[in-house]
């Protein structure tokens, strides 16, 4: 018995990272989850960049939801707490449409100036709207002044509520099962 409790705080250490291991994964899955029902999916890159790590370091493991992978960090930021967005270096906000976007939904040009398609500028009156025509007198881009606003999709956040709500009755639930192992030896 004696060797067993010596042996406890060793046994727990590493059943404690295994299930921290384990529960990163299931904090993944659920922001993976939350992210496919909620997001309008366009390159995936977002989806893909979501990841539930442990680090053990010093006596504490920490668990960690991780997404996007530089560039995007603005795009995951914008769908998890939503945003308004403004012309800023522009007079308009230029959404790309038809053929003027990939297959995905991603834009194929920087903007409208560089998209070597478009012919014509067409702005209304009151300057707050407009479209860009292509050579084949079709829509591929619009001009708005906007704000646009995104809604808030909290893929992430709703995905660590669910975990705190569950890590406590869960840990105890592991440890005391640990514990049940060492000490019948």
């Amino acid at each position: 018995m004696t060797e067993a409790l010596t042996r406890l705080p060793e046994v727990l250490w590493d059943s404690a990272q295994r299930e921290a291991d384990l529960l990163a994964r299931n904090l993944e899955t659920r922001a993976i989850q939350n992210a496919s029902a909620r997001l309008r999916r366009r390159s995936g890159n977002l989806l893909d960049s979501i990841a539930g790590r442990t680090f053990a370091t010093g006596g504490l493991i920490e668990v960690t939801l991780r997404a996007g992978n530089g560039p995007e960090d603005e795009y995951v930021r914008a769908q998890e707490e939503g945003a308004t967005i403004v012309p800023v270096n522009a007079e308009f906000l230029e959404i790309p449409v038809g053929d003027a976007r990939t297959p995905a939904g991603v834009k194929r040009y920087a903007n409208s100036g560089s998209d070597p398609e478009t012919v014509v500028r067409i702005v209304n009156r009151q300057r707050t709207a407009g479209v860009v025509l292509g050579r084949d007198r079709r829509v591929r881009w619009v001009l708005t002044k906007g704000p646009i606003t995104i809604p808030a999709t909290h893929f992430a956040s709703d995905a660590w509520d669910a975990f705190l709500n569950d890590f406590p009755l869960y840990l105890e639930q592991q440890l005391a099962e640990t514990a049940r192992v060492v000490l019948r030896g």
